[in-house]
This record gives structure tokens, C-alpha cells and sequence, in this order.
């Protein structure tokens, strides 16, 4: 009887390691996954800010309407993986989707001219965030814009 009380405990003690060892390598393998889907994202952040800046300085240098179309794609872009990245709780600040930015993003589609007015303060407020993708520092620099040029819309 003895044996076979140790033989069972021996097959629980195995059977509970081999169970633990999947358990561990299948948390692994999804910490790798959600590591590399920030990776990813995290790029195409840094990419989108960094097009759309250099769109929106070769419109005020150039003031090829061209460029100006394009630095309103890329930010798109830039808030959309944005958006993927940061929404939800991070460090106890719960990001959203910037609705600052979409006011931005809203007015550079329906208001060009409005916008372009104000390109060099919109440029500034985009390199202030492209300083640091998280922080806070441009979103009231986006507001106050934003509120510059409602304020000049009939």
C-alpha cells in the first residue's frame, strides 16, 4: 500500500512540474508577443511624428500644398499607433485618445487654410511631443492652437 502511495505521489509531483513548466512557457511566450507589439508600435509612433514634422517644415519652406496634405496622413498615422499603443492605464494616468490631437487632426482636414495660418505653431507643439510621445507637455499647446483657430473661423 505504501508503495503505491508513493508512486501516486511521485506521478502528482511530475504531472504538477510538467503542468507548471507549460504554464510558465506559454506567460513567457505572450510577455514576448505583447513586448514586440509594443516594439512595433513604438516605431511606427516615433516614424509617424517624425514624417509628419518633416512634412509640415518642407510645407513652410516650400508651402507645397503637397506637403501639407502629407503631414496631416502621417499624423493620422501617428495617432492611430498612438492610440493602439498608450490607451488605457499606464503608470496610474489613464491616456485616452487624445482628443486634443483629433481636434488638431479634425481642423487640419475641414479648415487647411485656417491651419496653415498657424503651421508654425502647430510645428512647435508636434516637436514639443515628439520629445516625449507620453507626456503631457504639448496637449495644451494643441488646445490653445486649436482654440486660435476656431477663434478666426467665421
Amino acid at each position: 500500500m505504501k508503495k503505491n502511495v508513493k508512486k501516486y505521489l511521485a506521478i502528482g509531483a511530475a504531472l504538477v512540474c510538467v503542468l507548471g513548466a507549460f504554464a510558465l512557457g506559454r506567460w513567457m511566450g505572450l510577455r514576448q508577443e505583447r513586448d514586440s507589439f509594443r516594439e512595433k508600435r513604438t516605431a511606427i509612433c516615433t516614424m509617424g511624428m517624425e514624417y509628419t514634422l518633416e512634412s509640415f517644415r518642407s510645407f513652410l519652406d516650400t508651402g507645397d500644398a503637397g506637403d501639407y496634405w502629407e503631414g496631416a496622413r502621417w499624423l493620422d498615422r501617428f495617432l492611430f499607433a498612438w492610440q493602439e499603443l498608450y490607451y488605457g492605464e499606464k503608470d496610474d494616468v489613464v491616456y485616452t485618445y487624445m482628443p486634443r490631437y483629433a481636434n488638431l487632426q479634425k481642423l487640419l482636414y475641414s479648415q487647411p487654410e485656417a491651419c496653415q495660418a498657424h503651421m508654425e505653431e502647430i510645428l512647435k507643439a508636434l516637436e514639443t511631443q515628439s520629445k516625449d510621445l507620453t507626456g503631457p507637455n504639448a496637449y495644451g499647446m494643441v488646445e490653445e492652437i486649436c482654440g486660435k483657430i476656431e477663434s478666426t473661423l467665421p
